[in-house]
């Protein structure tokens, strides 16, 4: 798929796409066979640039010999003026003798297929030359063909600081009419007799010889091109084609085809050491695919014994977990029990408290009524002495509310004794209410972590019924003042009741008990006093227990709804319990 992407966004890119991929692409990418002719294309380059450069030196070299050559025979004739020159001044010759052999020996001297030397003045007059026509004769307007002043240019080169060459062109000596060449002169100035001593030589042979050396220069650069592309297509041709075969055994071993028989692996160079490769490599595929054969076999019998792993797994984690989430709903069970019971006889309880409540509260009114019935007999027995004559007539009145107080008095005892047994009720109450606390915070710890909520409301449940019970015993105290101060009040009024009794037989036994009847008829109202203020404290007592029994009430629903929620949480255990055992199973 990549590779026919790969040719169709080839196709599609076009000519230009296809010389902007190789313009782009570096030498490293190219193909081998390209790369090779590179190297021959280098090489071809490097030899004719040698044979460039060096036809550039050697060319050089022959003009700088030809210039050499020139400026030694101008120099000879220079030399020559010179021994000449000592000469006269020795004496041995006079000046115009030495000057004529000098001109003579210059004039004679030939070379290079008939070259010969000239002798101008810095005027430019002729001294010497080949041309007989041209000594005692100005040669300021001798010039070649190219406008070039030649006896004016080798004087100024002569009179130079550093004598300098002249080019120009002139026509052979056999051919004055002919075309003309490069010559090259050269002159020096000898300064005693005022000479310009030079010469000149063609230098068209130079070229002649450079064009020939070049000629042989690109024979031998071309025989070395045709032997670098030939050594090139050879190189090329041995090594593109074994790497072709590799190239398709390798291919064929892309496609998984162990088959394919990797060629070369006989060569001693790098082909040979990549098909030895290539066979290694071909060697271990195959022994992978045996090894991922072997490994799928091994995962297939791993997955099977770990099936068979994972259901046992499952039949023992059902077997003791199962076993431990049903008691965990047993229990819940029977702490929503437990918890029914509690807030049955907290309830319960509150109804007692409410009775006692009634029963506290009939008891005040009947102790007030005491006390105030007190209150009047001793306001009467206090009237009693200036009332004598009346104490008949009233006495029976006397002795019937006494025998009213009496009975109100028997039935504030009994209603004491009454509170006393719903107090007792309630203590047991509450110790029951202590021990189902007790019971619940043992089932919660057994719950762990789902059980903490609900063991901080049996605590506060047991908290509850620990206060109620303290109260109780308290209200009990005050029970057991109120009976003692009841009972001391119904002696009381026996004592009145018989003192009434006696009033008819003698009305001076009466006058006489008169002040121990004041004294009776106070500490009665006293106790009485006291009684009230006892039965307002077991009021309040009961209110209190009635609100604390409300709180019980309360605690008790809360651990009834947490009791409901943990049955909840039981079976939602359970049943996530089962559903993970059976994604196990049919994993």
């Amino acid at each position: 798929m990549m590779a026919g992407d790969r040719s169709a966004a080839g196709s599609r890119s076009g000519p230009s796409g296809s010389r902007g991929r190789i313009g782009s692409m570096r030498i490293s990418e190219l193909p081998l066979r390209w790369r090779i002719g590179f190297l021959a294309s280098l090489a071809i380059i490097a030899a004719g640039l040698t044979a460039a450069v060096g036809g550039y030196f050697v060319n050089r070299a022959l003009v700088e010999q030809r210039m050499n050559s020139v400026r030694f025979i101008a120099q000879s004739g220079n030399s020559i003026a010179e021994r000449f020159h000592r000469l006269a001044q020795d004496g041995a010759l006079s000046e115009e003798e030495a000057k004529d052999r000098a001109r003579t020996a210059i004039g004679a001297i030939r070379y290079a297929d008939g070259e010969y030397l000239w002798i101008w003045t810095s005027q430019i007059i002729s001294v010497m030359h080949a041309n007989p026509a041209l000594i005692g004769k100005s040669g300021a307007e001798i010039r070649d063909r190219n406008g070039v002043y030649v006896i004016r240019e080798a004087v100024r080169g002569a009179l130079a600081p550093v004598p300098e060459f002249v080019s120009y062109e002139w026509p052979r000596p056999n051919d004055p009419k002919g075309p003309t060449y490069e010559k090259l002169a050269y002159s020096v100035h000898f300064k005693p007799w005022d000479w310009v001593i030079g010469t000149g030589v063609y230098t068209d042979d130079l070229r002649s010889a450079f064009i020939g050396m070049i000629s042989v220069f690109g024979l031998v650069v071309a025989g070395i091109s045709c032997l670098a592309l030939l050594l090139g297509w050879a190189v090329a041709r041995s090594v593109t084609r074994p790497l072709s075969r590799v190239h398709g055994v390798m291919l064929r071993l892309a496609d998984h085809d162990l088959d394919a028989e990797v060629p070369e692996r006989g060569r001693r160079d790098e082909i040979g050491g990549m098909a030895r490769t290539l066979e290694v490599f071909k060697e271990n595929i195959r022994r992978n695919r045996q090894m991922e054969q072997e490994r799928r076999t091994a995962a297939t019998q791993a997955n099977a014994e770990k099936r068979e792993a994972v259901f046992d797994l499952a039949n023992r984690f059902e077997s003791r977990v199962g076993r431990i989430v049903d008691q965990l709903g047993q229990s819940a069970k029977g702490f929503q029990e437990t918890a029914s019971h509690l807030s049955t006889a907290v309830q319960k309880a509150e109804q007692e408290c409410t009775s006692v409540e009634s029963a506290s509260e009939q008891a005040s009114v009947n102790v007030q009524a005491v006390a105030s019935a007190a209150e009047e007999m001793s306001t009467a027995i206090r009237d009693l002495s200036g009332r004598v004559a009346q104490a008949a007539q009233r006495s029976k009145m006397t002795a019937e509310r006494a025998e009213q107080a009496r009975s109100h008095m028997d039935a504030l005892s009994t209603a004491i004794e009454q509170v006393d047994q719903v107090v007792a009720s309630i203590n047991a109450v509450a110790s029951q209410t202590n021990l189902l606390a007790l019971n619940a915070t043992i089932e919660a710890a057994r719950a762990g972590e789902a059980g903490k909520g609900f063991a901080v409301v049996a605590s506060e449940v047991k908290n509850l019924a620990s206060q109620t019970h303290a109260m109780t015993e308290q209200i009990g105290l005050q029970i057991s003042t109120v009976k003692a101060a009841s009972d001391r009040t119904v002696e009381g009024m026996r004592l009145i009741i018989g003192q009434i009794e006696h009033i008819d037989q003698s009305a001076a036994e009466m006058a006489a008990s008169v002040g121990q009847q004041s004294a009776a008829t106070d500490e009665i109202s006293c106790n009485a006093q006291q009684a009230a203020i006892g039965t307002n404290d077991v009021s309040r007592s009961v209110v209190d227990i009635r609100k604390a029994e409300q709180e019980s009430g309360i605690a008790a629903r809360q651990v009834m709804q947490s009791a409901d929620a943990l049955a909840a949480d039981a079976d939602l255990l359970k049943h996530e319990l089962e559903a993970f055992l059976a994604e196990i199973r049919a994993a």
